[in-house]
């Protein structure tokens, strides 16, 4: 059974949005590369059309939480959204969505 929000778009597409994202389009979502850039945009249009938002309550100004991994150089994000509910209670959506990439030339799509 899929879970819709009140304007009949899905709550997860997880078969059609798994499949994109391991897309080799995406490159294997590495931390700090384009892919990964692809696919939070990717990502920030599905939480758009399904009319969540960010999560401004605790100081988000985007679905971007950008984070650094001082050790590898390296500046990644992750997406979060929430659904506000009729009363105080909200969804809370997380997207911690990179994985390994290319390595030695094998793309690593993940699932």
């Amino acid at each position: 059974m899929a879970v819709t929000f009140a304007n009949g778009k899905p709550l997860l597409g997880l078969s059609a949005g798994s499949l994109s994202l391991t897309s080799p389009s995406y490159e294997g979502r590495a931390v700090g590369t384009q892919g990964e850039q692809r696919a939070a945009a990717y990502l920030i249009r599905q939480l758009t059309d399904w009319q969540l938002e960010p999560w401004t309550q605790v100081g988000f100004s985007s679905y971007e939480h950008v984070f650094t991994i001082p050790e590898a150089d390296l500046t990644g994000r992750n997406i979060i959204a929430i659904k506000r509910g009729a009363s105080n209670k909200w969804l809370l959506l997380v997207a911690h969505y990179d994985h390994l990439g290319v390595k030695e030339g094998q793309l690593y799509p993940g699932a």
